[in-house]
């Protein structure tokens, strides 16, 4: 009677097993750096974008001050500071243009430390 040799043995099968468990402990932390890397990115970008939206809403508002100084939108807070740039040699100037300095910082809604920061400038005042 001869023993056919079909299948895989016990030992073959946990062998197996053992390098595919190696195999994916190695890999599953670097799949886990990238899906958060990813997500980083993507809040950065979403931040980004909010940025620059906020920033050409206050570069075209053509009222005193601006839009709301600060809020939220889609998980992110945003603050828009607004200040006036210095003009060299203009001191007691008080006509004319004004060149203003429009900041703004988004955040996430528990970090001190801004996911995105732009800064552009408008021009202000009546022409003489």
């Amino acid at each position: 009677m001869g023993v056919s040799a079909r299948g895989f043995s016990l030992i073959e099968v946990v062998i197996a097993l053992a390098v595919a468990a190696m195999a994916f402990g190695i890999g599953l932390p670097a799949i886990n750096t990238a899906l958060l890397r990813q997500d980083e990115l993507l809040q950065r970008t979403a931040a980004l974008g909010l940025a620059q939206s906020k920033i050409e809403a206050f570069a075209a508002w053509q009222g005193p001050g601006g839009p709301a100084g600060e809020g939220e939108r889609g998980g992110l807070h945003w603050r828009v500071s607004v200040g006036e740039v210095a003009r060299e040699g203009a001191q007691g100037v008080t006509s004319g243009p004004r060149l203003e300095r429009i900041r703004v910082d988004v955040y996430r809604a528990a970090t001190a430390q801004p996911l995105a920061s732009l800064a552009g400038q408008r021009l202000r005042g009546s022409m003489p």
